[in-house]
């Protein structure tokens, strides 16, 4: 059986009845970004409808890619992943950072200022590691690491739509990569992310992505920002 993951994050272990397993993740050759929490169970099992959300976003769909872009249109980008990317690195030299990957966290740059959010069309390769257990002790007899099919890529788009549309976000833009810059006060995007963490924790609220976790965002990031 195979288990999708992400980085180095660990999967649900193969069942005792279960012969060689595999499990893909997202780790390149460089290192990538995790995509932390891909729980494909947590899609199959999405609900047939979008959930009502009382709170507006918008994915800026008129917002034209940032000019970085435009300056290596025409170099070459085979092989290379996100951070490697020219545009992707001259914008963060310039503060920028790349959104995190994370599904519990994909509708986040529709719920980011405007001001603090740009992009760049994704043009980068993503890798796979599949790795084969040993299907009594899970010890790791072999790993391969490949470039992701287009196929594989629109699977983890499809699911990303799937966990969006249950929180009752749609439209979400394909083939864009997404850069934020912290609100004022924070050091960075993880740094907010932290301290969104600790209050929705004590707020009670669930650190899913989910119409709850998308209003609490927003909500606090309007502050954070007035």
């Amino acid at each position: 059986m195979v288990y999708p993951t992400c980085a180095t994050t660990a999967t649900e272990p193969p069942g005792p009845d279960r012969r060689g397993s595999r499990r893909r993740t997202n780790a390149g050759p460089s290192p990538l970004r995790a995509w932390s929490d891909r729980v494909l169970t947590v899609v199959a099992q999405a609900r047939p409808y979008a959930a009502k959300m009382d709170t507006g976003y918008a994915w800026g769909i008129e917002q034209p890619p940032d000019p970085a872009a435009a300056k290596v249109a025409d170099t070459d980008a085979d092989g290379l992943t996100p951070e490697q990317l020219p545009e992707v690195r001259e914008l963060t030299a310039r503060g920028w950072q790349l959104a995190p990957d994370a599904p519990m966290l994909v509708f986040l740059p529709a719920v980011w200022p405007p001001q603090l959010r740009t992009w760049v069309p994704d043009r980068a390769t993503r890798y796979e590691t599949w790795t084969e257990l040993d299907p009594k002790t899970y010890e790791v007899l072999r790993e391969q690491t490949v470039r992701s099919s287009w196929e594989s890529r629109n699977e983890v788009e499809n699911d990303n739509d799937a966990l969006l549309a249950d929180a009752g976000i749609t439209g979400r833009p394909r083939g864009r990569l997404w850069l934020l810059k912290p609100p004022p006060g924070f050091a960075s995007v993880d740094d907010f992310l932290a301290e969104l963490g600790r209050r929705a924790d004590a707020a009670g609220v669930d650190g899913a992505c989910g119409p709850e976790y998308v209003r609490f965002t927003r909500d606090v990031l309007r502050v954070v920002t007035a």
